[in-house]
């Protein structure tokens, strides 16, 4: 006996003809020209035509749905290519992006437009990779990054294998007003360092998709810019984002880094060159404001002015990982929430620079060790110019650590404090000192506006 399924199975056959007679009938056909079966329906290699109306840009479709008596047709990918070559690369917003898709691109338009996508495909990713082999690649990428050279004129060095050009960067650039004008010696020393780790992440991950973005770009016409966008920047950007805040261990509801007071110059210079140059750090970004946030008002406006504005739907800082986006976890498992894990001392993900990792290991230490009080910044410079101060280890750039223990092994002193190395001093018999410990802070608002301080125990 036949079962109670094979029955219903049976009268749903006329009302699935009903709805669909070109199948039911004929069998599925996909009659636009380029198209093939897909499911219970046709698809595209790349996506519908201007002549599909309503349809065009879709990938799947239903034959029924197609207008009638229309030339709808799938574009080719030849044509993809081309509509996407009509999208200005080198007018996008951010370097990185630029420097990538424009190399794509370079390579791209110089293949013959009637080869097929097979060749097509092979021979981008040969070119890209023998283009990433060059000798200074990671120089030529920190001159892009950094705006001392156009991504344009980066992309060609590449692919020509031409020398890299490093000529001083201006004043407009933000790797300048961020540490300052350059000589052509300390330019040389600087750009060890600038972008260093972005760019060494960058040439990486263009190697590791070159082969499938040129098979994507070839075989469906995917848009150059988008794919380095998704594939190499937005997982670049995400894991610089997520070190450079947690080893300075970023607040984000304060919006300030709470380990910055401890960091001493050079560890304050290194971590502005890996995370705070590049040129084109979106304008309220949540790079941005994390970068600003260390520095004073007046050079905050000034970045600001400097960085560039982006477009609001969709946001681009959000598209190329500049702003912190939990959707990018599942990927970047570097990039944390607003607030960047302040207080958590365990070891970061392996993937970030060894300077980050120790400065993120020792300044948490010390910071949730909770000796050390606060003193904004105006105030200690009116403390330090009364006669009663003695700095201590200003050459040999004492810690914070051994500035604690000065303060308790001299039992004649007041107060001590720590900014950049240095560790003043001041007599406990000093009156004059006296008006300054209603000062003193438990926390601060503004990193960029505090030293740290300690009174002694009385």
């Amino acid at each position: 006996m036949l079962s109670t399924k094979f029955w219903i199975c049976l009268a749903l056959i006329p009302i699935l003809q009903s709805l669909r007679p070109e199948i039911a009938e004929h069998g599925l056909k996909c009659t636009v020209p380029g198209s093939r079966p897909w499911d219970d329906g046709c698809m595209c290699d790349t996506h519908l035509g201007p002549g599909c109306g309503p349809l065009q840009g879709k990938k799947e479709f239903y034959p029924a749905d197609v207008p009638k008596s229309s030339d709808c047709k799938c574009v080719t990918p030849m044509e993809s290519r081309e509509e996407s070559r009509k999208y200005g690369v080198y007018n996008i917003t951010n370097d990185a992006v630029r420097f990538c898709a424009g190399l794509f691109t370079m390579v791209e338009k110089d293949i013959p437009s009637d080869s097929r996508a097979y060749q097509v495909h092979h021979s981008m990713k040969n070119t890209i990779n023998a283009a990433l082999r060059h000798p200074e690649v990671e120089t030529i990428c920190q001159t892009a990054l950094t705006g001392d050279v156009s991504t344009q004129t980066a992309d060609e060095e590449l692919v020509h294998w031409q020398k890299a050009q490093t000529p001083l960067p201006t004043s407009e650039t933000r790797v300048v007003q961020v540490m300052g004008r350059q000589t052509a010696e300390t330019w040389r020393v600087l750009l060890k360092s600038v972008c260093h780790d972005e760019c060494h992440e960058l040439v990486d991950m263009m190697k590791n998709t070159s082969d499938f973005i040129a098979a994507r770009v070839a075989v469906h016409g995917d848009s150059i810019p988008a794919k380095c966008s998704n594939l190499v920047v937005s997982k670049v950007e995400a894991e610089i984002l997520g070190c450079c805040a947690k080893s300075c261990g970023w607040d984000g509801k304060a919006q300030t880094c709470r380990y910055w007071p401890f960091l001493n110059q050079e560890e304050q210079d290194g971590w502005n060159e890996r995370c705070c140059t590049e040129d084109t750090i979106l304008r309220m970004s949540s790079r941005e404001v994390m970068c600003n946030s260390v520095k004073p008002e007046a050079e905050r406006k000034k970045l600001e002015e400097h960085d560039p504005t982006q477009a609001v739907e969709p946001r681009d800082a959000q598209l190329v990982s500049q702003d912190f986006k939990p959707s990018l976890l599942q990927t970047a498992k570097l990039q944390d929430k607003e607030t960047s894990g302040v207080g958590d001392c365990s070891d970061l993900h392996k993937a970030c620079p060894k300077d980050d990792q120790k400065m993120h290991m020792k300044h948490c230490k010390e910071k949730e060790a909770g000796e050390w009080n606060y003193m904004a910044s105006e105030r200690h410079f009116m403390l330090s110019e009364v006669d009663c101060v003695t700095e201590i280890d200003n050459i040999e750039k004492t810690s914070p650590e051994k500035c604690l223990s000065k303060l308790k092994e001299n039992q004649g002193m007041r107060s001590a404090s720590w900014q950049s190395g240095t560790c003043p001093l001041v007599n406990a018999s000093c009156a004059e000192a006296s008006q300054y410990d209603k000062d003193v802070q438990n926390d601060f608002l503004d990193a960029a506006q505090v030293v740290l301080f300690k009174l002694a125990a009385r």
